[in-house]
C-alpha cells in the first residue's frame, strides 16, 4: 500500500496527487487584469479533512484548498476552495487596508475598474487636493514661501516659490499608458503645427512641460526619439486611418499629380487621392536629376495606383508633358480611366490671356501702380487709411497672379473718391516737398512726374470708368475659378458655369462695353471659345476645357439641372444642353467601360436614353422629389437684403447668380449628383439599373481640381522650409502626409451637422417635415446627409464590454427590462459574421444593454471599424455616440432567456410604401 502513495509536505498521498495541487493557482487561468491582481498575493496549496491512518481516499477538490496571503499587507488572507480563486473577492481587500502603501493602490486602480477603486480613486484625489492645497493655492503657497531664501532678490524669491511648488511631490506619478496617450498627443501637436524637433529638448519646452507634469518630464522624448520612432508610427496610423476615410467615401478614388522645386531645387512631384468632398496626401516622388518627361511621370503613377481598381480618374494641370505625354501612356494601361486637365488651372490661363489683352493690360498696370505709389511713402499709407471709407484696402498681387488683378483693380475703384482728394492732404504736399528737396539734382523732375501722373491718374473719370468696367468683366470669371479650387465642387458645375460665363461675355453689361474698345471685347469672347472648346492646330495651340465627362455628369445630376433652369430660366438651360452632342455622351460612357466589348457599353447608354425618357418610375420619382426641393428655394436662396447694394448688383449678372446659388445650396448640403445616386436603394434596381447606379456613384465622385495638390505643394515648402533645408527626403514625406491628413481627418471629425444646416438655411420646419416626408422609400433624412460630428474618443468605452470582475456584484440589481422590438423595425436573425463596409450597416440599429440600469437602448449605426477595440460605432438618443466592440457570443436571439450587461440585437426598419410629392 505504501508502494501506492508518496509523501507531499510531510503527509501521504495517493500516487499521481500532488499534480494537480502543485499547478499554478490550481491550473486556473486568469485574464490580463486578474493577473495582476494575483501577482500581489503568495499563493500556497495546503491539504485538509486528511485522515493519515486509515490512509482513506483523498478527493483533491474536497481536501486540497489554496492559502493567499497579501504581499503587500500580511493581515489580507484568504483560504478558498482547490479552483474557486475570485480575485474580484480580493480587490475590495486591498483598497480597504490601510498597511497598503497609496502609490500600489494606484497601479492596482489603473489597472482594474470596480466600484471600489473608483471609490478609493476620488478619495485618493480629493486628498491629494487638501494637501496640495489646490483650491485656492494657498497651503501650497505657504510651504514654497517657508523655503525661499529671504536675502534673495524679488525675481529670484519669485522663481524659488515656483520651484519649490513644482517640486513639493504633488502630481501624482504618471503610468506607463498615460506617458504613452501624452507622447502621442505631443507629437501630434509638432508634426501637425509644423514644430521643428529640436524644440523638444529646448530649456523653455522642457520647463514648461516640467510645469503642466513633472512626473512625465523625465519622460519626454528626444529630439532622434521623434523625428524617428514617433514619426514613423503616427505616419503609419495615419496612412490607415486615412484608408478607412476614403475607403468610407462612396465612389472610386480620383488622383491628382502636380509638381514643384523643393527648397534645395530638387523636382517634386506631389500626388494626392481624393474623393468629392476629401482631399488626402499619398505619397511625393522626387525625380533628381531623372529627365522630367511625360514617360517618368506615367512610371510614377503607374507605381501609384497599380492595377487601378480604386481609382476612376486622374487629374493634373493643363502643361503639354501631362496632357500630351503622360495622359496618353496611362491610357494604355487604363482605358477605363478619364484623364482630366485640373479646371481651375484652365480658367487661370483663361485669365491670363484676357489680362494681357494691351486694353486691360494697361489698366492693371496703371492700379498696380497706383497702390506702389501710395504703400511707398510711409505718411502716404497712413493717411489713406485714416480716410479711407470702405473697410477693404488695398490689395496688391503680384502681376503674374491675373487671377487677382480684377480685386486689386477693385480695391483702387473702391477707394476713388479717396486718392482722387489726395493732392489735397497736407501729408501728401509734404512729402511730395521732402522728395523733391532730398532727390538728387539729375532725379528731382523725374519724382515730381511720379506725383503728376499719380494726380492725374485720379483726376480724370475715363479712368475710373475704365477700372470698374475691367472689374465687371473679369470678376465672374475670377469667382468661377475660385469656386471651382474647392473640394466640394460637383463635376456635373463645369458645363453650366462655362455656358454662363460666355453668354455673358456675348452680352455685356454697358458699363462694360461703353468703356472698352470693340476690339478687346471680340478677343475676350474669342479667348472664351478657344479655350473652351481647345485649339489643336497651328503654333497658338490652347487647352480646351470641356471633357465629354463634364456632359454626362451635367445631363444626369438632377440637382444640378433643377438648380440651373430655376436660376437662369429655361432658355439658358435648353442653350446648355445643345452645346454638345450625343456623341459627347456616348463617348463618356464609352471611356467607363473602356470599350464595347461585355455588352456593358450598350446596357448603360439603354439605360442612359431610360433615365432621360422618364421610361423608368425608379428614376423618375426620385428626380421629381429633388426638382420640387430645389424649385421650391431658389428664390429664398437668392434674395438679398435691399441695403446690401453689391450684392443686388451681383444678382442682376446671370452667372453670379448661378455662382451665389451654388455657394449656398453646398452650405446648406441641399444635395449633388452623388447624394442622388447613393440614395437609391439597391434592392429596388434591376441589374441593369444597378449597373446605371454604380457608374454615376462613381463619375459624380471625380474631383476635377488639382488645388488639393497645390495645398500639399504650400504645406510641402511651409514643412521642408528655410530652417529646415536639410530635412530628409524620408522625414519629409511623413511629416508633410501627418500635417496635411491629421488635419483633414480632424474636420471630417468635426464637421456640421448637415440636417440643423439644412433646415437653418432652406426650410422652415413645417416645410422640413412636408418635403423630406415627400422623398422616396422609407428613409430618414439622415441617411441623405453626413453624420453630426461629435467628439470621438476610441478609448472612453473602449472597454464597457468587458466581463464584469468576480465579486463586484452589487445586491440591488434592478431586473433586465423584457425584451420588445420596438415599433416599425423587425429583428434580425443572428447573422454568421458581424456584417462590415458602408453598403451592409446601411439602415442597421442595434438594441443592447448598454447601462447597469438593466434596460435597452436603441442606437443607430452609423460606421463600420476594424480595430482591436471597436467594430462599430453606434449613435444613441441619450448616449450620444459611442464605439462599440460587438460580439457574436452576447448576441440576444433566445428571447426566453434572461438578458445580461451587454446583450445585443441587430434590427432595422420596415420599408414603407413610397409617398409621390403632391
Amino acid at each position: 500500500q505504501e508502494e501506492d502513495g508518496e509523501d507531499w509536505k510531510g503527509q501521504w498521498v495517493p500516487k499521481g496527487f500532488k499534480k494537480a495541487p502543485e499547478a499554478p493557482f490550481r491550473g486556473q487561468k486568469f485574464g490580463r487584469k486578474h493577473q495582476y491582481v494575483m501577482s500581489l498575493f503568495e499563493e500556497e496549496a495546503v491539504l485538509v479533512g486528511k485522515n493519515t491512518v486509515t490512509r482513506s481516499p483523498l478527493n483533491v477538490k474536497t481536501n486540497v484548498k489554496t492559502a493567499l496571503v497579501c504581499k503587500l499587507d500580511s493581515t489580507i488572507t484568504v483560504t478558498n476552495t482547490f479552483d474557486r480563486i475570485n480575485p474580484g473577492m480580493l480587490i475590495p481587500k486591498i483598497f480597504k487596508s490601510k498597511n497598503v502603501p497609496d502609490d500600489e493602490k494606484l497601479k492596482l486602480a489603473e489597472k482594474v475598474d470596480t466600484k471600489e477603486s473608483k471609490k478609493w480613486r476620488a478619495d485618493y484625489e480629493d486628498r491629494q487636493r487638501d494637501r496640495l492645497g489646490t483650491t485656492t493655492g494657498a497651503a501650497a503657497l505657504r510651504e514654497a514661501e517657508a523655503l525661499v531664501d529671504a536675502d534673495a532678490s524679488q525675481p529670484a524669491q519669485n522663481a524659488q516659490k515656483r520651484r519649490r511648488i513644482l517640486e513639493s511631490g504633488g502630481f501624482v506619478a504618471v503610468t506607463a499608458a498615460q506617458i504613452e496617450a501624452i507622447t502621442y498627443a505631443l507629437s501630434i501637436f509638432f508634426f501637425v503645427c509644423r514644430i521643428p524637433f529640436a524644440v523638444v529638448a529646448h530649456w523653455a519646452f522642457v520647463a514648461f512641460v516640467t510645469a503642466l507634469n513633472p512626473a512625465f518630464a523625465k519622460h519626454l522624448p528626444g529630439e532622434k526619439k521623434l523625428r524617428t520612432t514617433l514619426l514613423g508610427d503616427i505616419y503609419d496610423e495615419t496612412i490607415e486611418e486615412t484608408e478607412v476615410a476614403l475607403d468610407s467615401r462612396p465612389g472610386k478614388r480620383t488622383a491628382i499629380i502636380d509638381g514643384f522645386k523643393d527648397r534645395v531645387g530638387r523636382h517634386v512631384m506631389n500626388i494626392a487621392d481624393a474623393k468629392y468632398g476629401v482631399a488626402a496626401y499619398a505619397e511625393t516622388k522626387w525625380f533628381g536629376a531623372r529627365e522630367h518627361s511625360g514617360q517618368v511621370y506615367a512610371n510614377a503613377m503607374k507605381r501609384h495606383m497599380g492595377e487601378g481598381e480604386k481609382y476612376i480618374a486622374v487629374v493634373a494641370d493643363n502643361t503639354g508633358s501631362m496632357k500630351d505625354k503622360m495622359f496618353p501612356i496611362l491610357k494604355e494601361k487604363y482605358p477605363f480611366m478619364f484623364f482630366l486637365g485640373c479646371v481651375p488651372h484652365c480658367l487661370d490661363l483663361l485669365v491670363e490671356d484676357i489680362a494681357k489683352i494691351p486694353e486691360l493690360a494697361d489698366i492693371i498696370k496703371d492700379a498696380h501702380t497706383a497702390i506702389t505709389f501710395v504703400k511707398r511713402w510711409s505718411m502716404l499709407y497712413e493717411t489713406f487709411l485714416e480716410n479711407k471709407q470702405h473697410g477693404m484696402g488695398f490689395k496688391l498681387y503680384p502681376l503674374t497672379r491675373f487671377a487677382y488683378a480684377f480685386l486689386m483693380v477693385h480695391s483702387v475703384h473702391l477707394h476713388w473718391v479717396c486718392l482722387a482728394g489726395a493732392s489735397e492732404w497736407p501729408e501728401y504736399r509734404a512729402v511730395r516737398a521732402k522728395v523733391a528737396k532730398r532727390a538728387k539734382v539729375r532725379d528731382r523732375s523725374a519724382k515730381r512726374r511720379e506725383f503728376r501722373e499719380f494726380e492725374d491718374y485720379f483726376g480724370t473719370t475715363k479712368n475710373k470708368r475704365k477700372a470698374k468696367a475691367l472689374v465687371m468683366l473679369l470678376k465672374p470669371l475670377s469667382s468661377i475659378l475660385h469656386y471651382t479650387e474647392g473640394d466640394k465642387v460637383p463635376p456635373a458645375c463645369v458645363l453650366p458655369l462655362m455656358n454662363a460665363w460666355y453668354n455673358y461675355t456675348m452680352n455685356l453689361p454697358p458699363d462694360v462695353v461703353d468703356n472698352l474698345d470693340r476690339e478687346t471685347i471680340e478677343e475676350v469672347q474669342s479667348l472664351t471659345r478657344e479655350r473652351w472648346h481647345g485649339v489643336t492646330t497651328g503654333r497658338n495651340r490652347k487647352v480646351g476645357l470641356r471633357h465629354d465627362l463634364d456632359c454626362l455628369t451635367w445631363m444626369t445630376d438632377p440637382y444640378m439641372r433643377a438648380i440651373v433652369e430655376a436660376t437662369l430660366g429655361t432658355e439658358a438651360f435648353t442653350a446648355i444642353d445643345r452645346s454638345f452632342t450625343d456623341g459627347n455622351i456616348e463617348a463618356a460612357i464609352l471611356n467607363y467601360t473602356g470599350g464595347v466589348e461585355g455588352g456593358a457599353y450598350a446596357s448603360l447608354l439603354s439605360e442612359y436614353h431610360n433615365f432621360l425618357g422618364d421610361f423608368s418610375e425608379v428614376w423618375k420619382k426620385k428626380t421629381k422629389a429633388v426638382q420640387y426641393i430645389v424649385n421650391s428655394k431658389v428664390a429664398s436662396i437668392l434674395s438679398v437684403d435691399e441695403n446690401d447694394t453689391q450684392s443686388r448688383v451681383d444678382m442682376e449678372l446671370p452667372v453670379l447668380r448661378l455662382l451665389r446659388v451654388l455657394q449656398k445650396a453646398a452650405e446648406a448640403e441641399l444635395g449633388v449628383g452623388l447624394t442622388y445616386w447613393e440614395s437609391f436603394n439597391d434592392a429596388d434596381l434591376s441589374p441593369d439599373q444597378l449597373v446605371f447606379k454604380r457608374m454615376h456613384c462613381q463619375i459624380h465622385a471625380v474631383v476635377r481640381a488639382a488645388t488639393a495638390v497645390e495645398r500639399i505643394n504650400k504645406a510641402h515648402d511651409n514643412i521642408h522650409s528655410r530652417a529646415r533645408a536639410n530635412l530628409a527626403a524620408d522625414t519629409t514625406l511623413k511629416a508633410l502626409c501627418i500635417f496635411t491628413n491629421k488635419v483633414m481627418l480632424h474636420k471630417m471629425a468635426h464637421a456640421t451637422p448637415n440636417f440643423n444646416n439644412f433646415c437653418r438655411v432652406l426650410l422652415s420646419e413645417e416645410e422640413a417635415d412636408g418635403v423630406l416626408g415627400a422623398l422616396p422609400v422609407g428613409e430618414e433624412a439622415n441617411d441623405y446627409l453626413p453624420a453630426e460630428a461629435q467628439d470621438d474618443d476610441d478609448d472612453e468605452h473602449d472597454d464597457f464590454m468587458d466581463d464584469a470582475l468576480p465579486g463586484d456584484d452589487d445586491d440591488d440589481d434592478p431586473e433586465p427590462e423584457t425584451y420588445a422590438t420596438p415599433g416599425g423595425f423587425a429583428t434580425q436573425d443572428k447573422p454568421d459574421l458581424l456584417p462590415s463596409g458602408t453598403a451592409a450597416i446601411k439602415g442597421l440599429y442595434v438594441l443592447i444593454i448598454l447601462f447597469d440600469d438593466m434596460k435597452w437602448e436603441l442606437g443607430k449605426v452609423t460606421q463600420s471599424k476594424k480595430n482591436k477595440h471597436s467594430n462599430y460605432e453606434v449613435l444613441f438618443d441619450d448616449a450620444g455616440r459611442r464605439n462599440m466592440l460587438l460580439q457574436l457570443d452576447r448576441y440576444y436571439e433566445d428571447t426566453s432567456e434572461t438578458p445580461v450587461l451587454g446583450s445585443w440585437t441587430f434590427i432595422k426598419k420596415i420599408q414603407q410604401p413610397p409617398v409621390t410629392p403632391a
